[in-house]
This record gives structure tokens, C-alpha cells and sequence, in this order.
């Protein structure tokens, strides 16, 4: 296992396990974040992913992960009609258009199927309410943000760098995400309604995060 987390993390980590005498039969790694900026540190399985810093209490980061797009997909039967060898194939798969022994070119978007877009997903936990995480999540897909109090407690929702449903909806408005994941309510709530009913009056496509539940993120294809 890899765990990636904010400097400092590795001897809380290990102390941890010696006061109480924990054990893993796997090998664990951990791996310092310390970054300023979106910054890649995982690379592989399809995907990648982001850290970028948070703003609270205790050094804390976000993450995006970003799906690796594929080669592109040959349309039917353009194989054979152009007589195309491995090589083309790959060249066009690659987003190349294919030249012809007699000069012509036939354009990538005639021989390959429409390409999707990445699909993104953000997520920011313990943080207060922070205009620089727009960009920084601008388009994802799935954005899960902390809305640990309503708008009644908005000033303890600062005081400790935590954010309320109305702002985490006014970040995913404003950044124009696809959907909207709240989470990390407070105990005080035993219902979330109305933690849902602020977000949602801000930005409609919000749901709330719960045991079991699961997202699905449709592709979309490229324009």
C-alpha cells in the first residue's frame, strides 16, 4: 500500500503503530506531499493523479484524478480501404491523419471514432471556503467537497477552516462541475436535509454522500 500525505504524516504513522503495537503483513510506503500548486504524483493504472494544498487548521491537500485517454478507435472497414500497414494504424490511433503513397491526405476525424474527454474527479476535505479552488477544479466531473455546517454556523465554519453546504455549492456553481458530492457533516446533524436543500438551492445537481452509495460518470465526447 501507498500512502500519500502531507509532510509529517509518516511519524504520526509510525508512532501510531508502535503504541499500539500494529502490524501489516504488506509493505507500505509513504510518500511526502509538499506542493503549492497542482501538482501530479501518481502516474499508472489508467489514470492520474493531483494533489493541490487546502486551506486549513493542519497542512491538508486535495486530489483530482484524471482518466488517461486510450489510443483512438479505427472506424469500421478504413483498414482496409486505405490498405493501411501497423504503422499507420498506430500513427492514426495517435491522432495522425494518414498520407497516401499518392499524396493525399485523409483527415484523423474520417478514420477514427469520435474521441471522449477524461473523465475528472475532485476532491477536497477540510478546507474553508477558498475562491483559488475554482480554477483549480473548473470541469470536473464529480466534485466531493466538505460541507460540515449550514449557513447557521457559518461563522464557526470559518473560525475552523471548514466550509458550509452553501459555499461548497457555490465552488461547484461557479466552477461549473458536473455534480456535486457533499461530505463530512458535522455530528450535529442527525438530518442532512437541509444541508442538501442549501447546496441544492445554489447548485441543483448535488447529492449527499452515504454508506454504499456510488457515482457513475458518464463518458462525454470531445467537441
Amino acid at each position: 500500500m501507498t500512502v500519500y500525505a502531507p509532510v509529517g504524516a509518516r511519524e504520526s504513522i509510525e508512532l501510531l503503530f508502535k503504541v499500539s503495537a500494529t502490524n501489516v503483513n504488506y509493505e507500505l510506503q509513504i510518500v511526502d506531499i509538499d506542493v503549492a500548486e497542482p501538482t501530479v504524483i501518481h502516474t499508472g493504472n489508467g489514470f492520474k493523479v493531483y494533489a493541490f494544498p487546502l486551506h486549513h487548521s493542519l497542512p491538508t491537500y486535495g486530489f483530482i484524478f484524471e482518466e488517461e485517454m486510450p489510443l483512438l478507435n479505427l472506424r469500421p472497414n478504413m483498414r482496409d480501404r486505405y490498405q493501411m500497414t501497423n504503422d499507420d494504424c498506430i500513427r492514426v490511433k495517435k491522432g495522425e491523419d494518414l498520407h497516401l503513397d499518392d499524396g493525399t491526405v485523409i483527415p484523423n476525424s474520417e478514420l477514427t471514432l469520435p474521441q471522449r474527454l477524461p473523465r475528472r474527479y475532485a476532491y477536497c476535505c477540510d478546507t474553508a471556503f477558498e475562491e483559488s479552488l475554482v480554477p483549480i477544479v473548473e470541469g470536473v466531473d464529480l466534485l466531493c467537497m466538505e460541507s460540515t455546517f449550514d449557513t447557521a454556523f457559518a461563522t464557526m465554519a470559518e473560525q475552523r477552516c471548514h466550509c458550509t453546504a452553501a459555499q461548497a455549492a457555490t465552488i461547484a456553481a461557479r466552477a461549473n462541475v458536473g455534480q456535486l458530492l457533499l461530505t463530512h457533516f458535522s455530528a450535529r446533524y442527525r438530518e442532512i436535509e437541509n444541508l442538501k436543500k442549501e447546496a441544492t438551492d445554489v447548485f441543483p445537481n448535488t447529492v449527499c454522500a452515504s454508506d454504499g452509495l456510488r457515482c457513475n460518470i458518464d463518458y462525454k465526447i470531445k467537441s
